[in-house]
């Protein structure tokens, strides 16, 4: 992958001929119990070293990010993306599949031979911040299903670079992806949002399709070499 630089990373693009997708109405998704949420958020933060701000769990983005409530997802162009590893670490894939006014116009995955699930979540996002900033598309809205991503975009990012990137003196977790994302926005900035994932939005359902079949190619290739 072209932003991991301490990982030997392999990368393949998936079919992007245009289809038009029929969106179905969003099902209202069941209330977890508090206490699963906070638990699986601080779980995926300590893997990375991060600690939750707030004791209450996370009930999706601030201010700064547009609800999934009120996402109309079949008007403008909206980009998923999602990363998977399994185990973690362990071999990852990312991808990420772009909708214009409804229809399907473009898709794309990787993988990496070793990684983690929060690192395939992040270059999941780099990835698609990159071609649409390649496609002039500067009013997309990136869909992320990862609270790191999102909160790290949205909440986190500006003091992390206030601090230098570092973390008791040293380099933060994901610190080289953090900086490429902040390269990235600027001068281009986009809006990440958090989904809540496998709740029925087609375009989360199909980026997590890519970076699982990603993260097979990625793995069968190390089985041939080894």
């Amino acid at each position: 992958m072209r932003e991991e630089t301490e990982t030997k990373t392999e990368k393949e693009t998936t079919d992007r001929e245009s289809e038009t997708v029929i969106f179905p109405k969003r099902k209202k998704a069941r209330r977890r119990k508090n206490r699963n949420v906070t638990q699986s958020r601080q779980a995926a933060l300590a893997f990375e070293g991060e600690t939750a701000s707030r004791p209450h769990p996370y009930r999706g983005p601030r201010r700064s990010a547009i609800s999934i409530e009120t996402t109309n997802f079949e008007s403008g162009m909206h980009i998923f993306t999602d990363g998977a590893c399994e185990p973690n670490p362990g071999p990852g894939g990312w991808g990420f599949v772009v909708f214009d006014e409804g229809a399907r116009v473009h898709c794309d995955s990787g993988f990496s031979i070793a990684s983690t699930n929060n690192r395939m979540e992040m270059q999941a996002v780099i990835e698609a911040m990159r071609w649409a900033r390649n496609a002039g598309a500067s009013k997309a809205h990136i869909h992320t299903d990862s609270q790191y991503c999102s909160r790290g975009v949205n909440e986190w990012r500006q003091a992390w670079k206030r601090r230098g990137w570092l973390k008791a003196g040293a380099p933060m977790p994901n610190a080289d992806l953090w900086q490429d994302i902040e390269t990235k926005l600027t001068g281009f900035p986009l809006v990440v949002n958090w989904v809540r994932g496998h709740s029925g939005i087609v375009g989360n359902e199909i980026a997590d399709r890519l970076a699982v079949a990603a993260l097979k190619r990625g793995r069968d290739l190390e089985r041939r070499r080894a």
